[in-house]
């Protein structure tokens, strides 16, 4: 028999119809699959030179636990490059996929029993991986006619002493919704007046932002010590195949 903590977990409805999607494209039907967050791009051609070349130089053998330091120093160099924010490669830890380092935040910051805000509409594993957690999910409405803009006032109202972190997608899946920097400030008000909820910002749709520049959360005043930066590969540089993700944060958490 299963344990109880799987067998209470939700059947993931975008996994189902990626698998039934990917059945039917190998029978040979055509198939538009709206299911995974999958582009209808191929990775750069450096992307797939620099596998060939790593193949071929056999460089197919572990690396430190984090990943290597060559990957988490260049992970570094491109978020000071790019958003502004400052880590050190001690503080990546790079994982199979932004879903696994979702988890491992999760796992590292949050007890049974912890109460992890999650807006919505939601990417399934937002829900499911707090459950698997033993933890409880706080769903906090978000609506179209407000551009699905997460709200300061709804914000603070769902947050209560047993409130432990918020995992703030931007941009949202599934919605799409970017929350721009004025947004993401009205955020960072109400969570400085709760010094114990931390943020995991999902921001592994940050390069596909077409209208307002996306803003790092952790840029914030105050947030960087209490964020943890999710993002990979998958999205931006279509790598969904090579299943490569990273979480940045605070040296304390990372480590755990």
């Amino acid at each position: 028999a299963i344990s109880r903590t799987v067998a209470a977990m939700p059947a993931s409805a975008t996994v189902a119809i990626s698998d039934l999607a990917i059945e039917l494209k190998r029978q040979g039907k055509p198939v538009i699959s709206l299911s995974v967050g999958e582009p209808d791009f191929s990775p750069p051609p450096e992307v797939m030179e620099a596998a060939h070349e790593a193949l071929r130089e056999g460089k197919v053998k572990y690396t430190a636990l984090a990943g290597s330091h060559e990957l988490r120093s260049a992970v570094c160099d491109d978020l000071l490059r790019r958003k502004g924010l400052k880590y050190e490669p001690s503080q990546v830890v790079c994982c199979c996929g932004a879903k696994q380092a979702i988890l491992q935040a999760v796992l590292a910051l949050c007890n049974p029993g912890d109460e992890i805000i999650v807006p919505t509409p939601y990417w399934p594993s937002h829900l499911g991986i707090p459950q698997l957690c033993g933890a409880t999910a706080v769903l906090l409405e978000t609506r179209a006619e407000e551009e699905y803009v997460l709200q300061p006032a709804a914000l603070e109202a769902a947050i209560t002493p047993k409130t432990r972190m918020l995992i703030l997608c931007n941009p949202s899946n599934p919605t799409g919704a970017l929350l721009p920097r004025a947004a993401l400030e009205g955020v960072a008000a109400v969570l400085r007046r709760h010094p114990q909820v931390v943020v995991l910002a999902d921001e592994i749709y940050e390069l596909i932002a077409y209208d307002e520049p996306h803003v790092a959360f952790a840029t914030l005043d105050g947030m960087y010590e209490r964020t943890l930066t999710v993002n990979g590969f998958s999205k931006g540089a279509a790598m969904t195949g090579f299943r490569l993700g990273y979480v940045c944060g605070p040296h304390g958490a990372i480590k755990a």
